[in-house]
């Protein structure tokens, strides 16, 4: 519509969808959830819960566009500082908030995508996200990408907990001719982190008896049990 020559700027998307989500929760505000039946409660909640998940979706990518923009700039601060002191979330979640929204917004698309569908929440977006970047570099982009569809497909079935530990094994999935070399490596390095933090104490009672504590590898430690 246009007045004395200016155009008037419609209101984004964005920002009519949440206040058309919030108008509408105001009209179940005073709903009493006691009237609803096993199914609709059933219902209701597994609903909700993705719902949760898509609305997640939408704030992480407009967290990733305000870090693009760097919205505390005019007021000196940060990104994540602004962030924190608008919605009094800690800093640290903040900051945790941006980076997730930034993985999003990066290589990680089609994990925003599947979040904003609802068939993914947001522990299991962090999950895959953080599977596919343990990935070593050199092994390429199809199979960070057949890695990440993967784990999506996987999360159909598996909670966060449950993906995880699927995750430290895609490679055997993803790029199964290299998935020996690399875990070996792998297995390796967490030896030699292990060793590095053993450690043993003891002391003489003075009555026969030796007492101690000790942290050593967990293979070590099977010998001993």
């Amino acid at each position: 519509m246009a007045t004395s020559g200016h155009t008037t700027r419609q209101e984004h998307p964005i920002l009519s969808a949440v206040a058309h989500i919030e108008d509408e929760l105001k009209t179940i505000a005073d709903a009493a959830a006691w009237s609803l039946t096993d199914e609709e409660t059933r219902t209701a909640l597994a609903r909700l819960t993705r719902l949760t998940a898509r609305v997640a979706a939408a704030q992480l990518q407009v967290a990733a566009h305000a870090e693009s923009v760097k919205v505390g700039d005019p007021t000196g601060a940060t990104t994540s500082a602004w962030l924190a002191s608008e919605t009094k979330m800690t800093h640290a979640e903040a900051h945790r908030t941006l980076k997730l929204a930034t993985a999003l917004d990066g290589p990680h698309e089609p994990v925003a995508a599947a979040l904003a569908e609802g068939t993914l929440c947001v522990e299991q977006a962090k999950v895959i996200i953080a599977a596919v970047d343990a990935l070593p570099e050199d092994l390429g982009k199809a199979v960070a990408d057949h890695a990440r569809s993967h784990l999506i497909t996987l999360a159909a079935d598996h909670d966060a907990k449950a993906l995880r530990n699927l995750g430290k094994s895609i490679l055997e999935v993803a790029a199964p001719d290299h998935a020996d070399a690399v875990l070996a490596a792998q297995l390796d390095r967490e030896e030699q982190a292990a060793a590095r933090k053993a450690y043993l104490w003891m002391w003489d009672d003075g009555e026969g008896t030796t007492h101690g504590r000790f942290a050593i590898p967990t293979w070590q430690a099977d010998f001993l049990r």
